[in-house]
C-alpha cells in the first residue's frame, strides 16, 4: 500500500505557493500547446528509451492524448488527462504529478516502440512518484492540492495500462484509485473550492462508475458518499451520463438482492426505478447540444479499406472523438437498463411498465437501435486499422469525415468539419480510438450471452450482428495487445 490510508493530521489547510517547474516540465509545456494544431510537429523516437529520455515520452504522450486546444473534448468528458497539461506546466520536477506523468508517458511510449509495460526507466518514474506521493501525503497542505490527487489518478492508470497488457484483470479497486477515494474525503469541503478541485471530483467518480459498469467491479458501495455534492459541481452531458450509471448500478445491486426471480410489491418497485431511470436516459438525449448528434456518412461513400475492416451496416461521426464515446457509454447505460426492465417483465409478466410507455416490443426495437448506433460508431473510431499504427512514423489511418458540418456557421464556434481535427482524430483512433468502444461492445456481448433461460427473456439482436461484433471485440484486441479482460 502506498500508505493512502493513514490518518491524515492536518495542521492547516492554507494553500502552498510552488515555484515555476523546470527540466521535465518545462521541456513539454510548449509541446502541450500544439495539440490542436491541423498537424503534428515532427518528432524523432529514439529505438530505446534512455532514463534522460523522458522529454521525448512526454512531448509524444501530451500530443497523442491530450486534449484540443479549444477545450472542447475536456467540456465534453469527465476525464482528468485534459487539465493536466497546465497543472504539470506549473508543478515542480520532483512533485507527485511530475513524477507520475513521466513515468505514465515511458510507459506508453516503450509499448508504442513494443518494449512491452513497465519497462525499467517506466518503473524508475513510478517508484520515484510512489515514493513522493507517500511524502505528500503526510503533508498538511500538499495532502489536499489537486495536483496530488491528480497524481493518484495517473498512477492508476499506469496499473491499468500494465493489467490490460499482462492480462492481469482484478475485480476490486486499485491501490491508487483507493487512494484518490481517500483523499477526495480528506480534502472534504476542499474538494469544491474551484473549477479544477471540482473537476477532479468528477473524475474519480466518472473513474470508479466507469470500472464498475464495463469492468464489472464487485461493489462500489463504500464509496456512496463521493456522489453526495456538498456543493454544485460544473454539469455537462458527460457528467449527468455517469449520474445515470450510478443509479444503474444502484438498481443493479438492488435487483440482485432479490434473487432470480423479483415478485409482488417489490417487481413492481423495481420495475418503477427503472422505468424513470429509462425514462431519464431518454431526456439526455433529447437536450444534448446539436453538435454532440452524429451524421450519418453512406457505406458507399467509405474508402474500400474501411469497408474491408469493419463496417456493419451505417456509418456515423460525430463532432470529435470524446463526444463519440460518451455517446456509446450513454448508450451502454441505456441498454443495460433496458435489458433489466426486459428481465423484470419476463420474470413477472407484468403489464405496470407498460402502462408507463415501455411495452415489452418497443423496449427491444430501442435496445436494437441502440446497438445498431454503436456499430455505426465502430469505423469512425478505428478506421481501416487492422494492425497497430503509428502515425508519427510514418503509418496512415483512413477514416470516415464529413467535410461540411449541417449546422455550418449556425452555431459560433462549432466544428464545420466532422471531426474537427482530422490530424489529431488520426491520432487519437491510432492510439486510443478502440478503448472505449472495445470495451462496450465486450459488455453488449455480456448482456447478450448472460440472457439464459426461456425466450421471454432471450436479448435478441439481428441475424449475423452478434457474430459481427465478437469480429470486432477480437480486432480491437489484437491492435490494442490486450488479452481476454
Amino acid at each position: 500500500m502506498v500508505g493512502y490510508k493513514q490518518s491524515f493530521s492536518v495542521t492547516s489547510r492554507a494553500t502552498a505557493t510552488r515555484p515555476r517547474a523546470h527540466g521535465i516540465a518545462a521541456s513539454v509545456d510548449s509541446s502541450s500547446q500544439s495539440t490542436g494544431s491541423a498537424s503534428p510537429p515532427t518528432m524523432f523516437f529514439p529505438s530505446t528509451l534512455m532514463p534522460d529520455s523522458e522529454s521525448v515520452a512526454l512531448s509524444f504522450f501530451f500530443l497523442t492524448y491530450g486534449s484540443s486546444s479549444a477545450g472542447q473534448e475536456i467540456e465534453a468528458t469527465c476525464s482528468y488527462l485534459g487539465l493536466i497539461p497546465q497543472a504539470f506546466a506549473k508543478c515542480l520536477s520532483t512533485s507527485p504529478l511530475a513524477l507520475a506523468t513521466a513515468a505514465l508517458a515511458v510507459n506508453v511510449t516503450c509499448l508504442w516502440r513494443r518494449k512491452g509495460s513497465d519497462a525499467a526507466p517506466a518503473r524508475q518514474y513510478y517508484s520515484q512518484a510512489v515514493t513522493a506521493v507517500k511524502k505528500a501525503v503526510a503533508d498538511p497542505i500538499e495532502s489536499t492540492s489537486d495536483d496530488l490527487l491528480m497524481a493518484t489518478l495517473v498512477l492508476e492508470a499506469y496499473d491499468v495500462i500494465n493489467s490490460h497488457v499482462q492480462r492481469k484483470h482484478s475485480l476490486r479497486l486499485g491501490t491508487h484509485m483507493s487512494g484518490s477515494v481517500a483523499l477526495m474525503r480528506h480534502r472534504a469541503a476542499l474538494n469544491y473550492r474551484d473549477e479544477i478541485s471540482q473537476r477532479m471530483v468528477i473524475a474519480v467518480r466518472s473513474k470508479i462508475i466507469d470500472q464498475a459498469i464495463l469492468g464489472r467491479w464487485d461493489a462500489i458501495g463504500e464509496f456512496r458518499d463521493i456522489w453526495e455534492d456538498e456543493s454544485p459541481l460544473p454539469q455537462n452531458p458527460a457528467a449527468t451520463a455517469d449520474k445515470l450509471a450510478y443509479r444503474l448500478y444502484q438498481l443493479r445491486e438492488q435487483t440482485s438482492q432479490f434473487g432470480s426471480e423479483v415478485v409482488g410489491s417489490n417487481c413492481q418497485l423495481l420495475l418503477a426505478r427503472a422505468s424513470a431511470l429509462a425514462t431519464d436516459c431518454t431526456r439526455w438525449i433529447e437536450e444534448l447540444p446539436e453538435y454532440w448528434h452524429a451524421v450519418a456518412v453512406p457505406k458507399a461513400d467509405l474508402e474500400e479499406s474501411i469497408r474491408a475492416a469493419g463496417v456493419y451496416d451505417a456509418c456515423d461521426v460525430y463532432s470529435n472523438m470524446a463526444i463519440a464515446n460518451i455517446r456509446n457509454w450513454h448508450r451502454i447505460i441505456e441498454l443495460s437498463i433496458l435489458r433489466i426492465l426486459q428481465l423484470l417483465q419476463a420474470d413477472r409478466n407484468s403489464s405496470a411498465s407498460a402502462d408507463q410507455g415501455f411495452e415489452a416490443s418497443k423496449i427491444a426495437s430501442r435496445m436494437q437501435v441502440i446497438v445498431d448506433e454503436m456499430c455505426a460508431s465502430v469505423p469512425y473510431l478505428f478506421g481501416d486499422m487492422t494492425r497497430p499504427c503509428v502515425p508519427f512514423l510514418g503509418d496512415t489511418v483512413k477514416f470516415p469525415h464529413v467535410a461540411q458540418a449541417p449546422w455550418g456557421t449556425a452555431l459560433s464556434g462549432r466544428p464545420r468539419t466532422l471531426p474537427e481535427s482530422l490530424s489529431r482524430h488520426e491520432r487519437q483512433v491510432a492510439s486510443s480510438g478502440g478503448m472505449k468502444v472495445y470495451r462496450v461492445m465486450k459488455a453488449v456481448v455480456a448482456l447478450v450471452e448472460d440472457g439464459k433461460g426461456s425466450s421471454a427473456q432471450a436479448f435478441k439482436l439481428r441475424e449475423g450482428q452478434l457474430d459481427w461484433i465478437k469480429s470486432q471485440v477480437s480486432r480491437f484486441r489484437r491492435q490494442l495487445d490486450f488479452g481476454r479482460i
